[in-house]
């Protein structure tokens, strides 16, 4: 039970104390094995059946440092171990002579402590709660977090920042636990750095727990193994696997002696706690969240000098304004947020990071096509992704059947190779295209953003499609000029939904800009 699809695994093991129930639950899971009388010439076949399984007890289990397991072949056995960086294994041993060597092992295995099992000490979980301890971000000392059981937000894959979300009991903030690459600045340094800007999600608290190099660090790894754990990149079959190879190898490359990506296990928690964009937002509310997440970004760009270069629909959420503010909408995530002040910022800005169907069509043709010393990542990429989230949600959402019709021209925008996608969204966005091939997809209920998303197109395509020449050098006015675009179809859309309010009462933060602008 508890996975993502029924399976029907050969051998586990699970603790003594829990029920001898079936069907089993993934979440009980502590080491799992795959039998077969099968050749070791084919072990490629099986080690993808255990990386299934693997991928299941991950999913169950998203705080697991690491998890074990064994495949036997005939009487050959091979020992595995799975974490964030990916796995590993022993060479083969034969215990034909030796059965007692298995027996050492699964004995082995049970009679390890969490610790060894890759559960671990410093995050404490029961039915009702979960608790972790983290350094407070204003006075510097020890605090206990309480917060829900369950997360509602994680991740699936296994070698992934395994980005996992939980709310607090009380509701007023969330905690992410993440693997972040090492060589990156933490997203904590940058939301204290980033404490002054409003629409911005604020440090409440962080610890980094523990490092995938401290828990290999006294295992060898030969070239062999290598070359098993790092394929080359030419045989990545989709764009956003190359993209998110280039950027971790980048990380990674800068330790020549480290033949795996390492990475940080961080715990953040923040404020305040919002909601997604889904299939219940009104077109009010996803205008009104955007706009505050772009004025939230323009002040984190500007006053703090930091770029945030990954915008999405997944790391922007819709608040309470009484609760926020007067705050509609927050940018969250910083994990690959780029400090200009550092030495390395152009480096970390030419790498093709972000989710790919965001991505701006100058980063796009620069991996695509790549020459000289290739395109920095600007405030104006991030402004187009935010027109890409809006342009994303209103294809994808708001129809009658919540089934999107217009699924596969959104789909072309993040399948496939980088250059294929970046000839599919320059063709969308043109001006002969802009209206068959997306205003014309978006669902009947934003049908009432279709004037908005016309006018940010030509705001951001203004002197040139071509995408290299399209950075203006004086952000202000590009992000004042949207801002603006944003703040006229709020009070439109007010206007029809509350006709008998006069003006003054409407939009207030609208009516303030528009008398600067």
């Amino acid at each position: 039970n508890g996975g993502l699809a029924p399976r029907q695994i050969d051998i586990f093991l699970k603790s003594r104390h829990l029920p001898a129930r079936t069907p089993h639950d993934w979440q009980d899971v502590l080491v799992i094995g795959e039998l077969t009388t099968s050749p070791v010439g084919k072990c490629t076949e099986k080690f993808l059946q255990l990386s299934v399984y693997m991928r299941e007890v991950f999913a169950a289990q998203p705080l697991r440092r690491f998890v074990h397991g064994l495949l036997m072949f005939g009487t050959q056995l091979q020992l595995w171990v799975y974490d964030r960086s990916g796995p590993y294994s022993s060479d083969f041993i034969e215990i034909r002579e030796n059965p007692e060597k298995l027996l050492y092992v699964i004995a082995a295995y049970m009679m390890m402590s969490n610790d060894e099992l890759g559960i671990g000490s410093s995050i404490y979980q029961d039915k009702k709660k979960t608790i972790i301890s983290v350094i407070d971000a204003d006075t510097l000392k020890e605090k206990k977090l309480y917060f829900q059981p369950q997360p509602f937000i994680k991740q699936n894959a296994i070698v992934t920042r395994g980005t996992t979300i939980f709310l607090s009991l009380d509701g007023t903030f969330v905690v992410k636990i993440s693997w972040r690459a090492v060589g990156r600045k933490s997203e904590a340094e940058l939301l204290l750095k980033a404490r002054s800007v409003r629409g911005l999600a604020t440090l409440i608290g962080s610890i980094d727990t523990c490092k995938i190099s401290e828990l290999r660090s006294e295992l060898t790894f030969t070239e062999g193994m290598k070359k098993d754990i790092h394929p080359p990149e030419s045989k990545m079959t989709t764009a956003c696997n190359s993209a998110q190879s280039r950027s971790l190898n980048s990380v990674a490359n800068t330790d020549s002696l480290t033949i795996y990506r390492n990475r940080w296990k961080t715990v953040i928690a923040s404020k305040p706690f919002g909601r997604a964009i889904d299939e219940d937002t009104t077109p009010l509310e996803l205008i009104c969240g955007l706009r505050d997440a772009i004025e939230g970004h323009k002040s984190l760009f500007i006053d703090s000098k930091i770029l945030h270069p990954d915008i999405s629909t997944n790391n922007i959420i819709l608040t309470d304004p009484k609760l926020n503010d007067g705050y509609y909408g927050v940018l969250i995530d910083l994990d690959l947020a780029i400090s200009m002040s550092d030495d390395s910022c152009s480096a970390d800005a030419k790498l093709l990071t972000g989710t790919m169907e965001f991505i701006a069509l100058g980063i796009l043709k620069a991996h695509a096509f790549p020459e000289g010393d290739g395109v920095i990542h600007s405030y104006r990429h991030d402004l187009e992704s935010f027109f890409y989230v809006l342009v994303s949600v209103c294809i994808r959402l708001g129809w009658p059947s919540k089934k999107c019709t217009f699924i596969g021209t959104l789909r072309k925008w993040y399948k496939g190779e980088v250059v294929d996608i970046y000839f599919s969204k320059h063709t969308a966005v043109s001006p002969e295209n802009f209206k068959a091939i997306i205003l014309d997809a978006f669902s009947p209920k934003f049908n009432c953003v279709k004037e908005l998303a016309s006018k940010l197109r030509i705001k951001l395509f203004q002197r040139n499609i071509d995408p290299c020449l399209d950075t203006d050098p004086f952000p202000e006015d590009l992000y004042n000029s949207i801002l603006k675009a944003f703040d006229e179809e709020i009070v439109k859309m007010k206007r029809v939904l509350h006709p008998s309010v006069i003006p003054s009462t409407l939009h207030q933060k609208c009516k303030h800009l528009l008398t600067r602008l």
